[in-house]
């Protein structure tokens, strides 16, 4: 039976972190273990993880750090993992996972060529603080295209389930990584293959600290996320840059029609006439028309 490690990273998250963990644990895939780096809390978050891993001592293990951030906790908890399981799922500490989480990844992802890096999203159902159900957001159909995956985050990252290659791919590059979710996106969209399952399996907790904004119309979105790139809250501040580190590191494993697009990117800035190419180019395109509209006009502006 295939086995599994869930990567888990927490920081003062006592509110919930319990009914997750027993969420992760009730999985119906039984060869499941739980790997978590607690970063730096100060709540009774680590009180709660000490209780766990006492009682669970074969299956979940616990690494007491100091404050890093998300981002770079991820990244810590990819490199500790061993590379003897056969596939790895990143796992917020505020979510509540149903049984067949695991179970349903395993069976998309087991059919396919290991040897190249593999990864599982799916929807999730968005829930008020308590679980009670408020809409589904996050699934596409199956798709694998990396013009897509470079300029929207979509689907969500605590959905991820991917092999060991997908791990070792990523973490090569990690240093051009924003955030690891999208950055598991992008390198798994270039090199290997993305399957969205638009089923949910995951209940996505909406709270005061935590909110996808499922009720915006689609102009307040638009306008939030223009706001969000300007603040530079996303996961590239100059997308340029990005794309020339990212040939650099990357193109021995590029096909010819991906340079293309980097290198179009990376070079955007060069001129008005690459600028207005770009801008309005098919090479520019996400999951949503308002991602994609504010994305022309920032290029335009040659923002990012």
């Amino acid at each position: 039976m295939e086995k599994v490690l869930v990567l888990l990273s927490t920081f003062n998250g006592e509110k919930y972190l319990e009914t997750q963990i027993q969420s992760v644990l009730a999985q119906n895939h039984p060869n499941l273990d739980i790997l978590i780096r607690d970063d730096g809390s100060s709540d009774d978050t680590r009180q709660i993880l000490r209780s766990f891993e006492k009682q669970h001592a074969q299956r979940v293990q616990v690494v007491y750090a100091e404050n890093v951030g998300y981002r770079n906790s991820f990244f810590e908890l990819m490199e500790k993992a061993p590379p003897a399981y056969d596939f790895y799922a990143f796992c917020d500490q505020d979510d509540y996972w149903l049984p067949e989480k695991i179970s349903r990844a395993i069976r998309v992802l087991k059919p396919l060529d290991q040897q190249k890096p593999l990864l599982y999203c799916s929807a999730l159902t968005l829930t008020d603080k308590d679980l009670k159900p408020i809409g589904q957001a996050g699934g596409m159909n199956r798709a694998t295209d990396y013009r897509q995956y470079f300029f929207s985050s979509i689907p969500t990252g605590s959905t991820s389930v991917f092999n060991d290659r997908l791990r070792r791919t990523a973490l090569s590059g990690k240093a051009l990584a924003r955030n690891h979710d999208s950055w598991m996106l992008i390198v798994a969209s270039f090199f290997g293959e993305i399957f969205v399952d638009q089923h949910s399996f995951i209940l996505y907790r909406q709270h005061e600290n935590n909110a996808l904004g499922l009720q915006l119309s689609p102009l307040r979105k638009f306008a939030g996320k223009l706001a969000r790139i300007v603040k530079k809250d996303v996961k590239f501040s100059n997308i340029s840059s990005f794309a020339g580190l990212f040939l650099e590191n990357y193109s021995y494993l590029m096909s010819e029609d991906q340079k293309k697009f980097v290198k179009t990117i990376a070079g955007y800035r060069q001129s008005v006439q690459k600028t207005l190419r770009l801008a309005l180019s098919k090479e520019i395109t996400t999951s949503h028309w308002y991602d994609t509209l504010a994305i022309r006009i920032l290029v335009l502006m040659r923002y990012i």
